[in-house]
């Protein structure tokens, strides 16, 4: 079984592929390097070592934004599986192209470069696909609990001004519509609602509308944004 970095831009020395007949109990055990030695990593970039703990730089990672991560990626091991949930398997190749989708439909309802997107929703595929695809439009994630109660979602709108709402209409029995009407003065102007059993609910846009408007995307378009976008620029709020 051949090993896929989320970087593909080169191995670690560290890097090993493992047979399935091994276990974990006869996997090598990998020692942590003293104080003052070094780990060589990718591009054989060293890791510094201070105080006992090893103080990963992530060598060229640093320098990358996480769309352009996931392109690589894409691009060196896409037929190999990146999400596996009870719904199906996504590949790689799948997600950029999932992403890259939703970010040119965001873009047609009006997203911008540092826009605030709030996401409320379980952790299902169509929640990794729109993280990408806010990321790639340059747009700033507002992530909500999906625990917190109609008062708490409406503090976090109130404080965090998002443009957006991408959200499920319900998940684990809470009925996320039914909130929205308590709160409904401090909803973004778009609310995108993904939906398990594939209900359209006027005014919200549809999830999948949004993105299946973005599947005519074009590459360089793609590379365009991912060019404007910086690593030290805000991401999560």
């Amino acid at each position: 079984m051949n090993s896929c970095l989320i970087n593909p831009s080169a191995p670690t020395s560290i890097e090993r592929s493992f047979s399935a007949s091994e276990t974990f109990e006869n996997l090598p055990t990998l020692s942590l390097p003293l104080e003052g030695e070094v780990w060589e990593g990718v591009n054989s970039s060293p890791f510094p070592i201070k105080g006992g703990v090893m103080e990963l730089a992530m060598n060229d990672w640093a320098q990358k934004t996480i769309p352009q991560v996931l392109r690589e990626t894409a691009e060196r091991c896409g037929d190999r599986v990146a999400v596996v949930h009870t719904r199906g398997r996504m590949t790689y190749r799948e997600l950029y192209d999932r992403g890259c989708a939703l970010a040119q439909g965001l873009k047609k309802i009006g997203l911008q470069p540092g826009d605030h997107v709030a996401t409320l929703m379980g952790v299902f595929p169509e929640w990794i696909v729109a993280k990408y695809a806010i990321l790639l439009v340059g747009g700033v994630i507002v992530p909500i609990n999906n625990t917190l109660t109609p008062g708490e979602m409406e503090f976090i709108l109130k404080q965090s001004d998002p443009v957006a709402l991408i959200t499920m209409d319900e998940f684990r029995g809470k009925d996320y519509l039914g909130f929205f009407s308590q709160i409904r003065s401090v909803l973004p102007e778009k609310v995108i609602l993904f939906s398990r059993q594939g209900r359209r609910l006027a005014p919200f846009f549809d999830f999948q509308d949004v993105m299946n408007w973005g599947r005519e995307y074009k590459e360089d378009q793609i590379r365009e944004w991912e060019s404007d976008l910086h690593p030290e620029k805000l991401c999560y709020l």
